[in-house]
Formats: C-alpha cells, structure tokens, sequence
C-alpha cells in the first residue's frame, strides 16, 4: 500500500482557461475529482505503465466528464533533444518540470510568459544530447 504523500500543485495560468496539475502519490481516494474538472471534459496525462493500475478508478469516480487520455512513454528520455530548456517550478518548490523550445527567441517568449507566475531556472542550449555554452562548447557538469 502506498503511503498518503503531500499533494503538489501546480496552476496553468491561462485565464478563464486555467487549471490546475496535481501531484502525489496515494491520493486518488483523498480528492472529489469532478471539482477539479470545470467544464464537461478532462484530460488525464500519464505514464504508459501506470495507466493500467489506475485508470479505471479514476474515470469510475467522473462518471459526469468526458475523459480524454494522453499515454506518455514509461521511461525517460535518454538524451536531451537538440533545442533551449528551461526549468519551470512553483515558487518556492525545490522540483519542476524541464521545457524545450527549438529556438532562442521561443524559449525567451515562454520565460517571459511563466515568469509573471513561476520561478524559471534556463537550462542552457542542448546540441547532440550535451548542454553547450555560446561558442558550442560542452558545459560539464558541477560536481554537487
């Protein structure tokens, strides 16, 4: 059985279009879940291998919504695509999400765009997997 855990959230801030992400684990029997869903549809993001345990709970208890599913691959990544990241976070959190953009300008816009509610950390430019600095040079990692 896993243990009930601090729940995380996370709000997207799109105006009369926000909503929030929620994070914990062993919570599901804890929140009224159609409060959280706003309009007639949802969208449920997951893990390819995790969808399968819980799934079916979680639609059982919004019988009322349209549910929509988006199956995410079970591990990570590999190696970071070529593009500008930036980390995303609450305030105050420790733990964010990683976001790439294709190009400089893009990944400036959408730091412009999480600062008025975030705290964004940029990442730097990822060439072949590697993060570079401004003459392509790989940046290696501090020692922590």
């Amino acid at each position: 059985m896993v243990e009930k855990t601090k729940v995380e959230t996370m709000k997207v801030d799109l105006g009369d279009r926000s909503y929030p992400i929620c994070i914990g684990a062993g919570n599901l029997s804890q929140f009224d879940l159609e409060s959280y869903i706003h309009g007639d549809k949802a969208l449920i993001v997951t893990n390819e291998s995790i969808a399968p345990l819980y799934l079916e709970r979680i639609k059982a208890r919004v019988k009322n919504k349209s549910i929509d599913i988006m199956g995410r691959p079970p591990t990570r990544q590999k190696e970071l695509k070529d593009g500008w990241y930036v980390e995303v976070r609450n305030k105050g959190s420790k733990t964010g999400m990683k976001i790439r953009r294709e190009t400089l300008p893009e990944m400036e816009q959408m730091v412009k765009d999480y600062q008025r509610t975030k705290e964004v950390i940029i990442l730097g430019e990822s060439r072949g997997g590697k993060f570079v600095d401004k003459d392509g040079n790989v940046i290696k990692k501090k020692k922590r």
